[in-house]
């Protein structure tokens, strides 16, 4: 597969704010902090062996709850690059998309 452009990578990861802000808070309250404990040693690709501190990981949670706020009504942009729109820059193969799991 061929390397995405950072355009295209940032798309994504807006996306995935955009639904993590509204969807988050759909969980139980144990449920939610096991998602961002997870999240949390995803972000930074630390293994299952890391110990950290729950200070770390309480200010991560802080900082993200409120850049979610900050993301109530946005849109999501992928469209345009999945539809490999005039001016996107982007025209996905379906072998990336089907890896994508559109």
């Amino acid at each position: 597969m061929s390397a995405l452009p950072p355009s295209f990578l940032d798309a994504v990861q807006h996306n995935c704010d955009v639904s993590d802000s509204r969807h988050a808070d759909h969980y139980f309250l144990c449920v939610y902090l096991m998602h961002m404990r997870e999240y949390f040693r995803w972000e930074r690709q630390l293994g299952p062996d890391v110990v950290r501190g729950a200070d770390a990981g309480g200010e991560w949670v802080h900082k993200r709850e409120s850049y979610w706020d900050t993301l109530e009504g946005a849109s999501q942009i992928l469209g345009a690059y999945r539809r490999g729109a005039a001016g996107s820059g982007v025209t996905l193969s379906a072998e990336m998309l089907d890896r994508l799991k559109f």
